[in-house]
This record gives C-alpha cells, sequence and structure tokens, in this order.
C-alpha cells in the first residue's frame, strides 16, 4: 500500500509540475515566440566560414591546446622537482 501511495504522490507531482510549466508557457508564448523569431532572423546573418576556414582554425586550436599541455606539464615537472629539492 505505502508504495502505491509513494508512486502515486510521485506521478501527482510530476503531473502538477508539468502542468505548471504548460501554464508557465501558455502565458508567456508572446515572448517566447518573440524570442524564437529573433533568434532565427539572426542566424541568417552569420557569416558561417567555409570548409577550408574551419579546417585551419580547428588546426590553429589543436596546436593551441597541445603546446598548452606541454608547457603546464613542464611547469608541473619543474615545480614538482623545486619543492622535492626544498621540501625532500
Amino acid at each position: 500500500m505505502s508504495t502505491f501511495l509513494s508512486t502515486y504522490w510521485t506521478w501527482l507531482l510530476l503531473a502538477l509540475v508539468i502542468a505548471g510549466i504548460a501554464a508557465l508557457a501558455y502565458v508567456y508564448r508572446e515572448p517566447i515566440l518573440a524570442y524564437a523569431r529573433e533568434s532565427k532572423s539572426e542566424l541568417y546573418k552569420v557569416v558561417w566560414p567555409t570548409r577550408k576556414e574551419a579546417f585551419q582554425l580547428t588546426i590553429i586550436v589543436l596546436i593551441t591546446v597541445i603546446l598548452s599541455a606541454i608547457l603546464l606539464g613542464l611547469a608541473d615537472f619543474l615545480y614538482e622537482k623545486l619543492f622535492g629539492l626544498i621540501f625532500g
């Protein structure tokens, strides 16, 4: 019996949350629709990169990430050795 009640209250709570979200969406439907329309119109203004530009930018990002990882790893190694000499 308690399983039934807990399941019942869980579903009731879920139904109330869904109803609340639907009510808010109904009340604020005009601002939501205006935001969606404005977002769509802004997406038409975006100048997307060409395939070549996207490839070049991806290579730049990968090189930057790899160099950053190497520098951070080197700094970590040097600090580890330095603190090992000082405190070890």
